[in-house]
């Protein structure tokens, strides 16, 4: 009754679709909200950089929006795709390299980076760069 959230007249109003999308129907579902929720929880509790780090920002273009968030033992580029078209970022004269801690599609984890960021339409993307590398990017000035 009215999607789990009260027995009595909820104060907002419930989606027409809540008997498909819930947190019942996503709890099973690897490629669910929910799931990409509790990734990206997971990632932050476990790295000071994601926690407590300092904000760099990068240049933004277009549909792209980067930055680094940082602190002394580790760095994380974060890297977004808000457009419907697919995106490459070169970081070749930059010389980031690094591995995917995360994506919006749940499907990239572990993957390597070096030079090229290739982004889908729609996604974002957590990078853990390497020792080497979180030194030699640069925030946007």
């Amino acid at each position: 009754m009215n999607a789990g959230f009260t027995d009595s007249e909820p104060w907002l109003p419930i989606a027409d679709d809540y008997t498909r999308v819930n947190v019942e129907a996503e709890r099973d579902d690897p490629a669910s909200m929910l799931s990409l929720y509790n990734q990206l929880i997971k990632v932050r509790r476990g790295e000071s950089a994601l926690e407590v780090g300092q904000f760099e920002p990068m240049e933004a273009d277009g549909d792209l929006l980067t930055y680094v968030r940082r602190d002394r033992q580790s760095a994380f580029l974060i890297a977004l795709n808000l457009g419907l078209e697919p995106q490459v970022i070169n970081f070749s004269n930059k010389a980031s390299e690094g591995r995917i801690a995360l994506s919006t599609h749940l499907d990239r984890s572990g993957e390597r980076v070096r030079g090229d960021l290739h982004l889908r339409p729609e996604e974002g993307l957590l990078v853990r760069l390497t020792d080497e590398s979180r030194s030699r990017i640069v925030p946007y000035s």
